[in-house]
């Protein structure tokens, strides 16, 4: 059902993938309640897609956790954020928990979205901290555990492959 749902959403059939995501999610699918969340925030529908994710986050669903965090951030929900954000970083996925550090990035947040980074390069997520890069500009990291900026030159020295600055 899930499927069928994903080639009619695939389609532009919007009814059609409602329908049979809907008969997903009632028949356990917990993909299917983060789809009918996407859809719904696809639509315009927050209301909604909070409802969706908040069934499949319940259920443990990083990504319904993720919409959650991101439809948080977006309203200014500090209390949303602080409910998800820590269960996704919780978990043993890599790649929410870079997502979720994207989030805070691109939401300013760069304290969280170090946080969430370092998380996910311990999980072994080796592009997690290309996220943290573009959040400091091209050419400067931050060096771990502290605020201060790495030059490139610097940032070559700590790995060898990579100062071609004079």
């Amino acid at each position: 059902m899930g499927n069928l749902a994903a080639a009619l959403h695939l389609q532009g059939d919007r009814v059609g993938a409602l329908h049979w995501w809907n008969r997903a999610w009632a028949a356990g699918n917990v993909i299917a309640g983060y789809n009918l969340g996407m859809l719904h925030a696809a639509a315009g529908d927050a209301n909604r897609a909070q409802v969706a994710w908040e069934k499949a986050a319940a259920f443990g669903d990083p990504d319904a956790m993720l919409g959650l965090v991101k439809h948080a951030l977006d309203r200014g929900d500090a209390v949303g954020v602080k409910r998800w954000a820590p269960v996704i970083l919780a978990q043993d996925e890599a790649f929410p928990i870079t997502a979720l550090g994207v989030a805070f990035r691109d939401g300013g947040d760069l304290p969280h979205a170090m946080h969430a980074f370092l998380r996910a390069e311990e999980l072994g997520d080796g592009y997690a901290m290309t996220g943290m890069q573009w959040s400091t500009g091209p050419g400067s990291w931050l060096l771990r555990g502290s605020t201060r900026r790495l030059t490139r030159c610097e940032h070559g020295q700590r790995r060898p492959s990579g100062c071609s600055e004079a």
